[in-house]
């Protein structure tokens, strides 16, 4: 396995053969259309903030799996 790699799976057959006509189509790599396509909007509030702290975690629906997450000292959830 190359380094840095992220491996996707598609829900079905379908889905990869319309990516593959798109990128075909477009003349793009897979690379491009999944760059091109992701939806940078959706940014969790640690990601852009680039800091972590209680406040920002507190609240956040990924809690409880974020290796970084940062719990209240005062019991956690």
């Amino acid at each position: 396995m190359i380094e840095n790699t992220i491996r996707l799976i598609f829900a079905d057959k379908e889905t990869v053969d319309y990516i593959r006509l798109v990128c075909t189509r477009k003349r793009i790599i897979l690379e491009d259309y999944i760059v091109d396509n992701f939806e940078w909007d959706d940014k969790l509030p640690c990601l852009v903030e680039d800091q972590i702290n209680e406040e920002i975690c507190d609240g956040c629906q990924y809690i409880e799996v974020c290796p970084d997450g940062v719990l209240d000292e005062q019991g956690g959830e």
